[in-house]
């Protein structure tokens, strides 16, 4: 990745953790600004546990991939995420599920 990749990524990466700051959390988070991404993830279960009084322990992700848009409001339970990448698999819109990487494309 290009020198100027890494700073185009800082960049945005100061703004969504400077406006969560400043203003109010985001309505989808940019899962790859986040250095530790687990961290962000166990918060995310950790909120969802204490607000509906259950072990943590008994709390598992559900994963549901929404249609392309933009999200003004967070959800009611959980969060929106956005930014993805995936190795050996691509995204295919038409069926809505992973799918092998097209000819010569990482």
């Amino acid at each position: 990745k290009p020198f100027a990749g890494y700073v185009h990524d800082l960049l945005a990466r100061l703004k969504m953790l400077s406006s969560w700051l400043m203003e109010k959390p985001p309505a989808v988070y940019w899962i790859s600004g986040f250095y530790f991404t687990q961290a962000f993830l166990t918060g995310t279960l950790q909120n969802f546990a204490r607000r509906n009084k259950v072990p943590i322990d008994s709390v598992a992700f559900d994963y549901v991939v929404m249609p392309e848009g933009k999200y003004v409001e967070s959800p009611e339970r959980g969060a929106y995420i956005d930014g993805f990448f995936f190795d050996g698999a691509r995204w295919d819109y038409g069926t809505a599920e992973l799918a092998d990487p097209l000819p010569k494309q990482l």
